[in-house]
């Protein structure tokens, strides 16, 4: 079948990458926590609770303070001894507390569930749905870190369902965007398994929704992250942004041309060349040649957004690639007035009449 070749040819891509074949992932009865900046392993989730409960006493201390302050305003009344409000501050205090309590354990419990290959496709998926309703709380993103939750990831990549190698490609993009610590902790490992992974998936899975989901969990990994984007570009990003640009599949090409974007504004002459000097201009401009006909237009205003920032950081050196592009000037001024005859395309105008004042120069 193809999706086991699919398996199969994961474990196999290089001699590195191999060894996720003979990586074995801690028994679910055991979870690993951080206490005291010391690795424990803990034989009991009872043991595990009691001792992470310890690490929300301060957390759960100020949300006890906040919900009292914030009761009093909305009661409208310093009355304390009002028998409805002192229910109604209770019952808040007690779910907060109660929530905070079971985060850990419910976290572990999802954890398991992944770690159980006999688990249904279903119970993976909604394992995954719980984990995620949790790390939007960058507190709890990391104690899914601490507790190991880390490891979850190269068995449910080497997965046989794609909605499971879907969700842990959206999970990871939810987990480490705008988090360093997490966007680091991924990458603690001397061969960085894990970002090879998503690459591999990038090029290689045979459902095309993953191949989208793994780049967009790479552009969340390599966001403000100017270490962990050199290290992506070191294992051959350059030349999997460069794929993605070329590929027929329409969702895959934007969301490479959103990398490239988005790693410009960050970084602007320090990836300027790295881009110019390995034709990403002339695929941009091939891609808007293609545009009236051939390319969702809801990707239009990105694509021409991405080549007019490029005109903006080097605007010599872009003018006479473009110019050397055969027909692209008639492309843009067709474009042009394909975008006349349509209202809701005026910011695209604007982009492309621009571009047209930038290239007759």
């Amino acid at each position: 079948m193809a999706e086991s070749n699919y398996i199969d040819n994961l474990s196999q891509c290089n001699d590195d990458f191999s060894s996720l074949q003979v990586i074995r992932s801690p028994p679910p009865s055991r979870r690993v926590t951080l206490v005291s900046d010391m690795i424990e392993v803990v034989t009991t989730q009872e043991h595990l609770v009691k001792m992470l409960r310890r690490q929300d006493i301060h957390r759960r201390h100020h949300l006890r303070l906040n919900a009292n302050h914030a009761l009093i305003d909305l009661s409208g009344s310093d009355n304390d001894n009002d028998d409805d409000y002192n229910k109604r501050k209770q019952y808040l205090l007690n779910v907060m507390t109660h929530k905070l309590d079971n985060v850990h354990e419910e976290m572990n419990n999802s954890i398991n569930i992944l770690f159980d290959n006999k688990k249904q496709v279903e119970e993976l998926e909604f394992a995954f749905d719980v984990l995620t309703k949790f790390i939007n709380n960058i507190d709890y993103a990391n104690d899914f870190v601490k507790i190991g939750g880390f490891y979850i990831f190269l068995p449910c990549f080497r997965s046989e369902h794609s909605s499971v190698r879907i969700k842990t490609c959206e999970f990871i993009s939810k987990l480490v965007q705008n988090n360093p610590y997490c966007q680091n902790k991924f990458m603690e490992n001397t061969n960085c398994l894990k970002l090879r992974a998503l690459m591999y998936m990038v090029e290689n899975d045979n459902d095309n929704d993953v191949r989208v989901k793994a780049l967009a969990a790479i552009y969340s990994l390599v966001r403000q992250n100017i270490p962990v984007f050199w290290k992506f570009i070191e294992l051959g990003g350059k030349d999997l942004i460069l794929n993605s640009l070329k590929t027929p599949i329409n969702n895959l090409k934007f969301r490479a041309v959103i990398f490239i974007y988005s790693t410009n504004s960050q970084m602007d002459n320090d990836v300027l060349e790295l881009y110019v000097d390995n034709g990403v201009v002339e695929i941009i401009c091939s891609i808007i040649m293609d545009m009236e006909n051939n390319v969702e237009s809801l990707y239009h205003e990105m694509v021409l957004l991405t080549l007019n920032q490029f005109m903006h950081l080097s605007p010599v050196r872009v003018k006479e690639i473009c110019s050397s592009v055969e027909d692209f000037m008639e492309a843009l001024i067709s474009l042009r007035d394909a975008y006349s005859n349509q209202p809701v395309y005026q910011k695209e105008k604007e982009e492309v009449l621009w571009l047209l004042g930038k290239l007759r120069l």
